[in-house]
């Protein structure tokens, strides 16, 4: 089960853990088990406006860079108008939980010796 964590948390955990230089409180939260963040170009501070714009981050994968020795990758990404970012779009939200939960159980299956020998299958 997820930890959960307050928006500062996850705020502290993107700008210590990441190779973001500028990270701001306003583009983080937190929602079940997910980080997201809404990046932004490091030159010009406009939010960006690329494909998948909201790093996600799985908060049970992730470890400090003190412990690892490399910044934090997201796992996947998302688009901001399915993200905690737009107020009162909920089961949106939870369609992108699901899609990013979906993505990350079928990584740790494929992971596993039963995974692994399904693969060599196809």
């Amino acid at each position: 089960m997820a930890k959960k964590l307050t928006h500062k948390q996850a705020y502290e955990i993107i700008r210590d853990n990441t190779n973001w230089k500028w990270v701001f409180k306003q583009d983080v939260k937190f929602k079940d088990g997910w980080i997201f963040h809404r990046t932004r170009d490091e030159e010009t501070m406009e939010y960006h406006t690329c494909r998948h714009p909201i790093d996600c981050y799985y908060i049970d994968s992730l470890h400090s860079m003190e412990i690892v020795g490399y910044a934090l990758e997201p796992w996947s990404g998302c688009e901001v108008k399915d993200s905690p970012f737009i107020s009162k779009n909920q089961e949106v939200v939870r369609k992108t939980l699901h899609r990013l939960n979906k993505s990350y159980q079928q990584h740790l299956f494929d992971k596993t010796p039963e995974g692994k020998k399904a693969k060599n299958l196809i």
